[in-house]
């Protein structure tokens, strides 16, 4: 029979004596808890330590300065008067 988390941890908690599954006394109850909320942190922890290190690889550039951009010969875009465009302006 499949069941939902949800509906597993409050068969486990629940102090109904029609529950197949039940912890009777109070410091079993607070074990339970103290680990799912564990559990919890844990899942938290490990997806944002994926998440970040999959941002930071991808936020890495070669480009470190307007010397990289000149060299290669790439498009750049700058918005018109600004300094931006002064400084990129070819010199002959």
């Amino acid at each position: 029979m499949a069941e939902t988390g949800v509906n597993f941890v409050h068969r486990l908690l629940s102090p109904c004596p029609n529950s197949e599954i039940m912890i009777f006394r109070v410091a079993g109850r607070l074990t339970a808890i103290v680990w799912m909320l564990a559990g919890a942190g844990l899942f938290t922890y490990i997806t944002a330590t994926i998440t970040s290190a999959m941002t930071v690889e991808t936020l890495n550039s070669d480009i470190q300065s307007v010397a990289d951009l000149k060299a290669r010969k790439w498009p750049v875009g700058t918005v018109a008067g600004s300094t931006a465009q002064l400084s990129w302006r070819p010199r002959d």
